[in-house]
């Protein structure tokens, strides 16, 4: 399954800092709050999203998208082969020439539009999948919350290392994402967010298939439709 990077397509509001109020709890678990006590909670809320995002009932639909784009854009890189060579291959000043190799610049241009309307088309999906996913967490977290007593929760990253951001906006995005520094682990409801959503724990997803092209999953827009290169074609006649 093709793993859609978040850095590119995820839109879910204010993702750094999200203050979720849960209400008053009925059953109390745990250390439960008592009357005008604050008890606050952690979540990797974006860990969660894209975890949602990896769903059959999401990834297919990319997945779908992705491949009908795909095909319809090497339809249009045939036919502007085929146009390219029928003007190569035509004799100087054959009167068809001309005819040829208009066609073959509006072909050119209406690919570069397709392209970028497919690319558009593509990240509108997904900002709606994780629109829908960030919801579905938002909503588990509340009742977890509200069982075990917490007034607020927080959205933050786990863990400090950011060695795999290698440029200045992706490690600003993943410092802004981590706006809890101290307390992480104490009263880190992830895991609890987790089973409520009926997730399972990362180690026991499905492993990548070693055959898998290396880098695949972590490249950026790794489910978008891939145009392919564009033939070369003469000069006018």
């Amino acid at each position: 399954m093709r793993r859609l990077d978040l850095a590119a397509v995820v839109v879910i509001g204010a993702a750094s800092v999200a203050l979720l109020h849960a209400a008053a709890p009925s059953i109390a678990q745990d250390t439960p709050a008592v009357a005008g006590e604050s008890r606050v909670g952690v979540v990797d809320v974006l860990a969660l999203v894209e975890q949602m995002l990896q769903k059959d009932e999401y990834a297919t639909v990319r997945e779908s998208m992705a491949d009908e784009l795909t095909n319809r854009i090497q339809d249009i890189q045939n036919e502007l082969a085929t146009l390219s060579n029928q003007l190569n291959t035509m004799a100087p000043g054959d009167p068809q020439g001309q005819d040829v190799y208009n066609r073959l610049q509006q072909q050119r241009q209406y690919a570069q539009q397709f392209q970028e309307q497919s690319l558009t088309r593509f990240q509108d999906l997904s900002a709606r999948q994780a629109s829908e996913a960030y919801a579905a967490v938002r909503t588990a977290i509340r009742a977890v919350a509200a069982r075990e007593g917490y007034t607020m929760v927080i959205a933050s990253r786990e863990g400090d290392d950011l060695s795999d951001s290698h440029t200045l906006p992706a490690v600003t995005q993943e410092v802004l994402a981590r706006p809890v520094v101290v307390g992480m682990s104490r009263d880190n409801l992830t895991e609890r967010v987790r089973t409520e959503l009926g997730l399972p724990e990362p180690s026991a997803e499905p492993a990548p298939a070693e055959n898998a092209d290396e880098g695949a999953a972590d490249d950026q827009g790794a489910d978008e439709p891939q145009p392919t290169p564009e033939p070369e074609d003469g000069d006018a006649p």
